[in-house]
Order: C-alpha cells, then structure tokens, then sequence
C-alpha cells in the first residue's frame, strides 16, 4: 500500500501477488549476509507471516499451490525444463 497508505482488499492484486513472489525470490535466494532458505523452509517463514497479517491469504494459499506441482521454485522449474 506504500506510498498510498492502501490495506487490505484496496491494494491491487498484482501488487499483492508480485509482494509475495518477490518475499518468496529474496528468502530462497544467497544473499551476502545469509545463506539461501530452501523453498519449504520459505513457505513455513512465508505461513507465520500470513497469520499474522502480512500476507493476502488466498495469494499466499496459491502459492502453496503452485509447490505442490513443484513449481514454485522458477530456477529449479526451468533448469528441468532445459530453458
């Protein structure tokens, strides 16, 4: 909802979706100062955040989803994919 101050069921779903993709890309990625989270362990952090308000449910709920085929992860996806 930055810089609008929008909450809730006012912020855009692409906006809701790409913030928890992009919440997803940053815990499963190394970074400097810590050692990439394995896609799982991402989803538990990712669920704790959910409950307590951080995240839009039904788009945290996809993306639960979209791990149980296995796709969630994009670098793993396209790695067996060829691409």
């Amino acid at each position: 909802g930055y810089p609008e101050g929008l909450a809730g069921e006012a912020i855009p779903w692409h906006a809701r979706i790409l913030a928890v993709a992009d919440a997803l890309d940053a815990l499963t990625s190394e970074r400097p100062y810590r050692h990439r989270m394995t896609v799982g362990g991402a989803l538990v952090l990712l669920s704790d955040e959910t409950e307590k308000g951080k995240w839009d449910p039904r788009v945290f709920n996809a993306l639960v989803a979209v791990d149980a085929r296995g796709a969630a992860d994009l670098r793993h996806a396209l790695a067996a994919t060829g691409s």
